[in-house]
């Protein structure tokens, strides 16, 4: 089932502000707007003052004095737009290109220009005479510039940048990973996507749901299940609507290609937390359950799919498996006593065991379910994997968290996916939640 239009797949951050932020924050702090390029500029001042050189000075002085009053003169402005390239033909020295940087960065604001301001940006780092407490704030315009330009590349490098001088933003870095899914680099853009989300985590930093859902939207792009699984527990633990978790199971199951048993262990989640969503989820539910197997376990789920209208009673696999299943109740449960017995003898077969646990399970008999799991975790012979999750579901049902998370966490091989997701609802309800 293709539920890629659940998922989103495009950017991973709104488009910055960029022309207010620059007025703001960089054109005020270069002087633009004030008379930089006068004649008599240098004079007197101190060694630290820049030192412009005649030629630069005779072009950006006169230039400076119209984008002044550019706000006033609207029509000059696709006028200083093409003295743009003599300006900096004429920059010769680190300070002149400088300069000339910051005049082309008003001259691109006044023309609304991002191409203009990401290269008066980029004379501006190229020239070596950005301040130290500045580097940082213009590397990051540099990124976002590069990033609306389509030069994934250069947004990395501006990214890293901004970073060593010592901008911390994790929208900075988010804007980086997003780099490698625009350029189609799926699993790159997931592997920096997940190591941004730990770095929030670890930093006290509120993950964005969209994040998650850009992860869950390129798991499937992968052939590495262990991503679907991540971003589908993060975006469960963190923003757990019963849409969420639906969110989270399929692609989970989708990611792992799962079998009916494991597909079973993840709807039996899902019907806990009233997250089953769609018909599929309910069909689903009693395949993999099956009337013949799990009576009990399929006659509720086909009650509850009809009473919320997601199942057709008359639908003729809803219909077949409700008879078999009404069929089949009272004798199976009947039975119960004399199946544990079976199970408890010296020599039964591990299956047995572990059947009569998932009899019991399927019963709604949890603490009896957990007690005939341990039996056969006994065995050498037994499914470690498929039992321990078996026997977490019980413990859970059972209002055991602690065991239940033990049981889980001890889920190992491709069942880890089934675990991690039943580990989240366990924290939570070990939490209160």
């Amino acid at each position: 089932m293709n539920r890629t239009s659940s998922r989103q797949r495009g950017p991973l951050l709104a488009r910055v502000a960029m022309a207010a932020a620059l007025s703001l924050g960089v054109v005020s702090s270069l002087g633009v707007s004030s008379p930089a390029f006068a004649a008599d500029k240098n004079k007197g001042a101190s060694s630290s003052a820049p030192k412009y050189s005649p030629g630069f000075l005779a072009v950006a002085s006169p230039l400076q004095t119209a984008v002044n009053k550019a706000k006033d003169n609207p029509a000059s402005v696709p006028d200083l737009v093409k003295q743009v390239d003599p300006l900096i033909a004429a920059a010769t020295s680190p300070d002149d290109k400088f300069g000339a940087g910051g005049l082309v960065v008003a001259i691109g604001l006044a023309a609304k220009d991002t191409a203009l301001q990401r290269k008066g940006i980029l004379l501006e780092l190229d020239s070596g005479k950005a301040p130290a407490d500045m580097i940082g704030k213009l590397n990051v315009y540099a990124a976002q510039f590069a990033y609306d330009a389509k030069d994934y590349a250069d947004v990395r490098a501006r990214v890293a940048a901004a970073q060593a001088a010592g901008y911390k933003d994790v929208q900075l870095e988010i804007l980086a990973a997003d780099t490698y899914f625009q350029e189609k680099n799926i699993p790159q853009g997931l592997a920096a996507l997940k190591t941004v989300i730990e770095h929030a985590r670890a930093s006290g930093v509120k993950v964005d749901e969209a994040w998650y859902r850009r992860g869950l939207g390129g798991s499937e792009d992968t052939t590495n299940p262990e991503y679907g699984t991540f971003f589908a527990a993060g975006l469960a633990q963190d923003y757990g609507t019963p849409a969420n978790w639906a969110l989270a199971a399929a692609v989970v199951r989708d990611t792992h290609k799962y079998g009916l048993p494991e597909t079973l262990d993840i709807l039996r989640l899902q019907s806990r937390l009233d997250a089953l969503q769609t018909e599929r989820d309910y069909l689903d539910y009693i395949e993999a359950a099956d009337p013949i197997r799990n009576p009990a376990e399929v006659k509720a789920a086909a009650d509850k799919g009809i009473a919320a209208g997601k199942l057709k009673a008359a639908t003729p696999f809803v219909a077949d498996a409700v008879r078999i299943a009404s069929g089949r109740m009272a004798a199976d449960k009947a039975a119960l006593p004399e199946l544990e017995k079976s199970a408890r003898g010296a020599n039964a077969k591990t299956t047995l065991i572990a059947g009569t646990g998932d009899a019991y399970l399927g019963f709604s008999e949890p603490a009896k379910a957990a007690e005939i799991y341990k039996l056969a975790l006994a065995r050498p012979d037994v499914d470690k994997a498929l039992v321990n999750t078996r026997l977490g579901i019980a413990l859970y049902d059972a209002g055991d968290y602690a065991g239940a998370k033990a049981a889980f966490t001890a889920v190992e091989g491709p069942r880890t996916g089934v675990a991690q997701l039943w580990l989240v609802q366990v924290a939570n309800k070990a939490g209160g939640k």
